[in-house]
């Protein structure tokens, strides 16, 4: 009876065996995500602050449309479509309230894409089908590391890379004549990968004047020149028309107007956006790299608004240039493990408005104003971490400048220097 049951024993942890090995190894095998919040890619389960992520897994499984529709769904994040066209969303890490655009820093790929006239951060310009993650990164120990508007915290959008030879794209339609489709490419031949991918958007809305269309393209790629130097190239376009069909007063829907109608049918608004990155890094000593970001964008933007007094139109262009080298110096020592990154931000941005007000009555005068508003940033900062065990220890320090210069039509010239 013994041996039967000794058999009959063994016999089942034979069948069972396969499934509880292959179980095991899948228990062993944990996805590493990686973050770059000390402008560095480590481990997220090493790094001193609170970070958080949303994956690519997060994106394919969630229903939102854009990325303010995604960073609404996490805790602490209070996210806002002020004007009701999907474009200007007041995204607020930290409970900044009306100053929030100027206390969240935005990055895409660790280029900062806060407009310098404080207009707010346009989302329409990264599709959400080009993310490959999003790190939150809360609380202002991150402004230390990438200067001012970090007071509340950080969103850095990783964009997705290259990989194996491979395409794909879907097509969506809905309500209100919406159409969208979505196409890419990634390869990776020899030393190069690539991921080219575009973007078409259009819909009517559901008012009178509220159509929009959008039009993207994105590519990225890294080009190992030799063993010591990769190159990292990014570059990003977007095009947009945007129907405004204004707010409607409780005497409109008196006078018989349903919600759909506009008595504004010519507001509109265009934006022209284009930015290039390119980035290598040097790899020396043990595992210590040297990396320059260097990134020049140019954002084009009209609107006209027709109002009871007078109409409205604004042209504004604005340039940034950057160029942020830093050093990450890795030393490992018996007991402890030392990274020591030093960095270097500058920044230039330029922005020339034209704004011109037609008046429609004899109480108010038809002006035309034109200003230049010029911006330039300097920074420096250390950063020293410092892992012992299961310890971690820190401290970092920055110093920036900035130089602010406002020109109007007129004989007045503003500047402001601040440390």
């Amino acid at each position: 009876m013994i041996k039967i049951l000794t058999c009959c024993f063994l016999f089942t942890i034979t069948l069972f065996l396969p499934a509880l090995t292959f179980a095991e190894e899948n228990a062993a095998v944990l996805e590493e995500v990686i973050v770059t919040a000390t402008r560095y890619e480590e481990k997220l389960t090493i790094i001193p602050a609170n970070v958080s992520v949303i994956s690519e897994g997060n994106i394919k499984n969630s229903t939102a449309q854009n990325i303010p529709d995604l960073l609404r769904t996490e805790i602490g994040i209070y996210v806002n479509d002020i004007t009701g066209n999907r474009r200007t969303f007041t995204v607020d890490l930290g409970g900044f309230g009306e100053t929030a655009p100027s206390n969240t820093l935005v990055l895409v790929d660790g280029r900062r894409i806060n407009q310098v006239d404080l207009s707010g951060v346009d989302w329409t310009q990264i599709p959400l089908e080009r993310v490959e993650r999003i790190e939150i990164i809360r609380g202002g120990r991150g402004s230390v590391l990438y200067g001012d508007n970090a007071a509340g915290g950080i969103i850095n959008i990783i964009t997705k890379g290259g990989e194996r030879l491979k395409a794909g794209g879907d097509l969506i339609t809905g309500s209100y004549s919406t159409f969208s489709s979505n196409a890419y490419v990634s390869g990776s031949p020899h030393d190069l990968s690539f991921r080219l991918s575009g973007r078409y958007y259009t819909s009517d809305g559901y008012r009178d004047n509220s159509n929009s269309e959008a039009k993207d393209l994105g590519l990225n790629a890294n080009y190992y020149v030799k063993d010591f130097m990769k190159l990292l190239f990014s570059s990003g376009y977007h095009k947009d028309n945007t129907g405004l069909p204004g707010a409607l007063k409780e005497s409109d829907f008196t006078a018989g107007m349903s919600r759909t109608e506009t008595k504004f049918p010519d507001n509109f608004a265009e934006v022209e956006d284009y930015y290039f990155q390119v980035s290598p890094e040097f790899y020396f000593f043990d595992n210590s790299v040297l990396r320059i970001d260097t990134s020049f964008r140019r954002r084009m933007f009209l609107s006209f608004a027709a109002g009871d007094i007078g109409n409205f139109s604004g042209d504004s262009e604005i340039e940034t240039v950057t160029l942020c080298p830093r050093i990450l110096l890795r030393n490992s020592l018996d007991i402890a493990k030392n990274d020591l990154i030093l960095g270097i931000d500058y920044q230039r941005s330029g922005d020339h408005i034209v704004n011109e007000f037609i008046s429609k009555s004899s109480l108010f005068d038809s002006s035309t104003g034109i200003f230049d508003l010029k911006k330039k940033n300097y920074g420096y900062y250390i950063h020293d971490k410092i892992n012992i065990a299961t310890i971690n220890l820190s401290g970092r320090i920055r110093q920036d400048r900035a130089e602010n210069t406002i020109k109007t039509n007129h004989p007045h010239r503003i500047k402001i220097t601040e440390e």
